[in-house]
């Protein structure tokens, strides 16, 4: 089982979001950990550099209209949860 930290910048997004998003987003972390690349709602994205994210394995999340993006590091089983936001917003 896989280990989730979210960042300190996501967990300010987060916090800001209604309860209900809170819980559903709480839902898929802790599917996450369980498998990572089995989850619905999750794609890896092409270009993380273009979001100033220096990773190769940058993932995303769906949620409603809000997305998480995390990267997966299977040598010391974590994954990090790098941004939360509205999807107009996450890419930029």
């Amino acid at each position: 089982m896989y280990t989730v930290e979210i960042s300190r910048k996501a967990l300010k997004e987060l916090k800001k979001l209604p309860i209900d998003y809170i819980k559903k987003f709480r839902e898929k972390f802790q599917e996450l950990a369980e498998n990572p690349y089995d989850v619905q709602g999750t794609k890896k994205l092409i270009n993380p550099k273009s979001l100033g994210i220096d990773l190769e394995e940058v993932y995303r999340i769906r949620v409603g209209d809000y997305r998480a993006i995390y990267s997966i590091e299977n040598n010391v089983l974590t994954i990090y949860i790098l941004k939360v936001a509205h999807r107009k917003e996450v890419y930029q």
